[in-house]
């Protein structure tokens, strides 16, 4: 595989990934492509069968864009491949059917995600750490910001304005169909800004925001907190529970 990676993602449509190929290729990132995005959420919304994968390369192509934004107010350049790796990766952790699983397996999602840096990959080549050594991504600053000791996560997983949460609500809203004018999510992100650890948004900048927020407020009372898709995820919790009672198994396995 070469450097070049260009990946089309629904809403997002083209995401540049050159040169991080190998990265996108480590099967424990290819594995988040059998991950629902939204659980079970696609037996009540058919739309809505997009990945972890595909949520994930929109978190790193988000980041990217932020970070080439930010650069002109000053922003260190340098974190541009960790960002973006930060943003691949954050999602690491998530079992089969991501959230409505992880209680069930008591899951500590975040040390989870930390565990796979040096997992063992399972076809017997390099961890995810080696790898990202192999293509000069900073591994040290991959790590501080998955555990959020840098001031900088806050670009993927700010709760308002992170790379995180505008890739999920835009894109759950565009296979959804919920909502048929969403705000504009690129003027959005030119109002962006982040002066000494404080990330956050341009004065301008504040109404297209309470727009993104009513757009995720909206997407929270038909769509995440669906009585149907809520029922349906309980269900496969309990069948989980049943089914596995008393044994001892793996998230692989799952």
């Amino acid at each position: 595989m070469g450097d070049r990676l260009i990946i089309p993602v629904g809403y997002f449509g083209k995401v540049d990934m050159s040169g991080m190929a190998a990265l996108v290729a480590h099967p424990n990132v290819q594995r988040l492509g059998n991950i629902m995005q939204l659980g079970l959420d696609h037996l009540i919304f058919r739309g809505v069968r997009h990945t972890r994968l595909e949520h994930s390369v929109s978190a790193a192509g988000l980041a990217k864009r932020t970070i080439d934004h930010l650069t002109s107010y000053g922003f260190d350049p340098s974190w541009e491949k960790p960002m973006m790796a930060y943003g691949l990766l954050h999602d690491i952790g998530h079992p089969a059917f991501g959230h409505a699983m992880e209680f069930e397996l008591k899951l500590n999602l975040d040390r989870n995600t930390i565990d796979f840096l040096d997992r063992p990959c399972p076809r017997g080549g390099p961890t995810l750490r080696e790898t990202m050594q192999s293509i000069g991504i900073d591994d040290q600053k991959v790590e501080a910001l998955l555990v959020h000791t840098t001031p900088e996560h806050q670009i993927v997983k700010d709760r308002n304005i992170g790379a995180d949460k505008l890739a999920y609500v835009f894109m759950d809203n565009h296979y959804s169909g919920l909502i048929d004018n969403p705000p504009n999510l690129d003027a959005l992100l030119l109002q962006l800004r982040y002066v000494s650890g404080d990330f956050g948004v341009s004065e301008q900048g504040a109404q297209l925001l309470t727009g993104a927020m009513r757009l995720y407020i909206d997407l929270r009372l038909h769509l995440y907190g669906n009585h149907k898709c809520a029922a349906a995820e309980r269900m496969l919790q309990k069948a989980v529970e049943i089914a596995y009672k008393g044994k001892e198994f793996t998230i692989e396995e799952v």
